[in-house]
């Protein structure tokens, strides 16, 4: 196909000729240009389409992945639960439980050090004694 120019037998703006198959055509440019237009807004939409369905593609894979990443996170929140309540089990919760075991450990450190010849303090007395002197 070949567009003609200043060959072509009239100087109208309007017409272009087009030779086609050793055939000349004569055609008005208006329905070159709208021809022109209705292609390219079947590109664009195609285009978009193609744009449209490509966000929607990555959408449903950020979407499964979120679900994915949340039951991740649900079940190693489940997990922390668990390891917590099973330290607050294990550690005492009320005060006077705190301080028996405190006093517990004090009584233990006494009683190893072999070497000491003064008189074995619990945290109790030790508690006396400092508020005594103050």
């Amino acid at each position: 196909m070949e567009i003609l120019g200043r060959d072509a037998p009239t100087c109208d703006i309007r017409i272009v000729y087009i030779r086609y198959n050793n055939l000349t055509h004569i055609v008005l440019k208006e329905e070159i240009l709208s021809i022109k237009k209705e292609q390219l807004l079947d590109e664009t939409t195609t285009n978009q389409k193609l744009e449209i369905a490509t966000l929607k593609g990555q959408l449903e894979e950020s979407r499964s992945m979120f679900s994915e990443i949340i039951k991740g996170n649900t079940s190693l929140f489940k997990k922390a639960l668990e390891k917590t309540s099973e330290q607050q089990k294990e550690k005492p919760t009320t005060y006077s439980e705190v301080v028996r075991q405190k006093e517990k450990i004090t009584t233990e450190k006494n009683h190893s050090h072999s070497g000491s010849t003064g008189p074995k303090t619990t945290a109790k007395e030790e508690q006396r004694e400092t508020s005594q002197k103050i």
